[in-house]
This record gives C-alpha cells, sequence and structure tokens, in this order.
C-alpha cells in the first residue's frame, strides 16, 4: 500500500501518512464538513495515484497521493528525545566503566551486562535494564530479582540521550520515511526542499 503525503495551507510538506490514514483523514474531513464547519479540519485531494482502490461493492476509489490540510495548527515547541543507539560500548559509558553493583573498575572488553529484572521475570534489554557489572557480581545476582541476590544498584540506570531537539523538521520526517524511491506525484512539492 502506497504512503500519502501532507501538505499544510502554504502547500508545505508536513508529513507522510499510510493509505489507511489519509483516508481516515478525509472521512473526518467530510463529517466535519457535514456538520457545518468546514473551517474547523478541511482536506482536499490534489493529486492522485495511477491506479484506484476497489471497494467491496466493485466500485473503483481514486487513490489520494497528495492531500492538502486547511487551517492546519502546528504544536509549538514540541521536544523530541532521541535515544543514543543501545550498545554495550553505550551501556559501560554510561555507567562510567563501574560495576554499578560494587563500584569496581571494569574494561570494556571484560565488562558483562547485567538484566537488573531479570529475563526470565520479564525483563527486556534495554537502556532501563541494562547495567554494567564485573563477573563476581554478574555471577552472585545470575537470574535472581535484586530482592533475593542481596546486591544493591549504585544509581538507576536511566536511558542516554544524543540530543533533545525541536520535533523532526518536515523534510527531515520525509527523508527518513522515505528513503531513496519518491513517487513521481510529490516531486514538485518536495523539490524546493532539496529532496529530489
Amino acid at each position: 500500500m502506497k504512503d500519502v503525503l501532507i501538505l499544510n495551507d502554504t502547500y508545505m510538506p508536513l508529513n507522510i501518512v499510510t493509505m489507511k490514514k489519509a483516508c481516515k483523514m478525509m472521512v473526518k474531513s467530510r463529517i466535519w464538513e457535514s456538520l457545518g464547519r468546514k473551517s474547523e479540519y478541511h482536506v482536499d485531494v490534489i493529486e492522485y495515484y495511477d491506479n484506484a482502490i476497489i471497494s467491496g461493492c466493485g466500485e473503483k476509489i481514486p487513490r489520494p497521493a497528495v492531500i492538502y490540510i486547511a487551517h492546519y495548527k502546528n504544536p509549538t515547541n514540541k521536544k523530541t528525545k532521541i535515544f543514543a543507539p543501545f550498545s554495550r560500548r553505550g551501556v559501560w559509558l554510561r555507567d562510567e566503566g563501574k560495576c554499578q553493583y560494587c563500584g569496581k573498575k571494569v574494561k570494556l572488553e571484560d565488562m558483562h551486562w547485567d538484566h537488573v529484572v531479570p529475563r526470565k521475570h520479564g525483563g527486556k534489554t534495554t537502556w532501563t535494564n541494562i547495567v554494567c557489572a564485573c563477573l563476581t557480581c554478574n555471577s552472585k545476582k545470575a537470574d535472581l530479582p535484586l530482592s533475593k541476590c542481596k546486591l544493591r544498584l549504585r544509581k538507576k540506570p536511566e536511558p542516554v540521550y544524543n540530543e533533545t531537539t525541536n520535533s523532526l523538521s518536515s523534510r527531515e520526517r520525509i527523508i527518513r520515511r522515505m528513503g531513496k524511491k519518491i513517487p513521481a506525484q510529490w516531486k514538485v512539492y518536495l523539490e524546493w526542499m532539496g529532496i529530489k
């Protein structure tokens, strides 16, 4: 199923959504219009794909490629935290190369990572559940919960963020979502952003 490009009322690209989401937006727009509140949320289809959607009763419905939202309100000052990629080295750096149970310095190559909540109890391999551990403490804890192994964490494991920024720009969202293949119907709306 192809995606749909969304433009705001100045024809600036906002985002890319799935065909299903675009159809829901169009239905929502029609509902608002039927209630006599066109100014609340109005969607127009500007471009269509060549192939159509065939409904359950055999009717051909044009497939939208680019839609336009009038009266779009952009959320202001929305912050997005961007997680650093989870890695063994990342955990070691976050924990300053120290065992989080005894405080002993551990070389990266000798580090054991420990699941604070063991995997057998539903613990995940994530920033908030993995800590740097030495061989002795990791062996002592094994797959026991902290309450049963008599070990205490020196500090709570926190996620690592590369940066905290304003929400991704529409250009970044589109580039991340699309990769290299851009439908012909979108090109005229994306050229000014340097996306070809």
